[in-house]
């Protein structure tokens, strides 16, 4: 039966999932770390990137490609694990680089906050920046609100793009390495009107930060903004919807080893009184600075879509979360509980289905056991 329970914890805010050879590749911004996971929650430190990593990939040799966030770098880990210098984007991106897409041939697609995000300046559009093999870069697409996640279809044709503060997907057509006219492939609804980020982020429906695609060719969102994961189809209709219990879903990824787990990663919003919206739920403190905090990776609720190319199949996602670990199984009720951690074992239905990820939540809320420091509130009965 389904089972929704950690895989790793003390991590700080992890970004970026990539799948690769059986282990999940994430960035760990505030430790400066790129890790890779097992699926038994083993991790091996692979690199050390003192100015953030963020955006990972590879090159069709295996050699790994890590974002550099603060100095606008992209650099490459040779085989025997030392880091270089592959490109300077400090001339194309206005402000630190963020999540990269590396396609079969090499080319990499990185972009880029656009504007201080922490330091309250108003919102701009920025550009996408192209990173052929060789190192040599230049911008690619321009007038983007935040580029973000990236995933490209099966046939290399198209780059779907999250645009986080245009409140949609864009799409852009590849050919011999160029990008075409942008074009809406999801719009949630218009983009908005104000420029500061806190009333942005209030007036878009989805924040789209990290994507990937399944193989109907259906994209999971994961909506900063709004603590959900959704599954979205060309034209921008919501196939499906994981609300995640007030934890703010930053990432997400296919993979596991039939390419049927959905990794979400969780972090919790700061509890610094702000609304839905406010820089608090960028991660941000009451000074508008970086906050990290601990995290866990966990697993939870089924889908039925893999990779492209994978048959579907039920499985389960993988979250992270700040405060509460869940684990559904059948056959008891019950609760456990630590200082930093606690377990909620909710009965599975006679008719022998999974609990749903919603009526998980919701009895979560109704017991009302989320609190910033994982402290316990009584659980009465589920």
């Amino acid at each position: 039966m389904p089972e929704f329970t950690t895989l790793i914890t003390g991590l700080s805010f992890t970004e970026c999932p990539r799948w690769r050879d059986g282990r999940l590749y994430v960035s760990d911004f505030y430790t400066h770390r790129v890790l890779a996971v097992a699926m038994d929650g083993t991790a091996e430190t692979v690199a050390d990137v003192p100015q953030q990593p963020s955006g990972l990939g590879f090159l069709p040799d295996g050699r790994m490609l890590i974002v550099s966030m603060r100095d606008r770098k992209v650099l490459r880990r040779e085989i025997d694990g030392s880091l270089v210098e592959h490109a300077d984007l400090s001339g194309l991106a206005p402000w630190h680089v963020n999540d990269m897409l590396v396609d079969h041939n090499g080319r990499a697609w990185v972009g880029n906050f656009g504007f201080d995000l922490e330091g309250g300046v108003p919102t701009r559009t920025t550009v996408l920046i192209c990173v052929e093999p060789d190192g040599t870069a230049q911008v690619a697409a321009d007038g983007l609100g935040f580029p973000n996640g990236m995933v490209l279809t099966p046939d290399g044709g198209t780059l779907i793009l999250a645009e986080s503060t245009m409140n949609r997907l864009s799409a852009f057509d590849i050919k011999s390495g160029s990008l075409g006219e942008r074009r809406t492939w999801a719009a949630f609804g218009d983009p908005p009107t104000s420029t500061d980020i806190s009333e942005v982020l209030k007036q878009v429906a989805v924040a789209p930060d990290g994507i990937c695609l399944d193989a109907e060719g259906a994209v999971w969102v994961a909506d900063a903004a709004h603590g959900r994961l959704l599954r979205v189809a060309e034209g921008g209709r919501i196939l499906e919807e994981r609300k995640t219990a007030g934890i703010g879903v930053f990432a997400c990824m296919l993979g596991g080893d039939d390419g049927r787990t959905l990794f979400a990663f969780r972090r919790a919003y700061l509890s610094s009184g702000r609304g839905i919206g406010e820089p608090s739920r960028l991660g941000l403190d009451d000074e508008g600075r970086s906050a990290p905090c601990r995290t866990a990776l966990e697993v939870g609720a089924p889908t039925n879509n893999p990779l492209p190319d994978v048959a579907a199949h039920r499985t389960f996602v993988r979250t992270h979360e700040i405060s509460a670990c869940y684990k559904l199984t059948s056959g008891e009720r019950g609760f456990t509980s630590t200082h930093r951690a606690l377990c909620v074992n909710l009965m599975t239905p006679a008719s022998g289905e999974p609990v749903s990820w919603h009526a998980a939540t919701r009895d979560v809320n109704r017991h009302r056991i989320m609190s910033d420091k994982a402290i316990f509130h009584q659980l009465t009965q589920c």
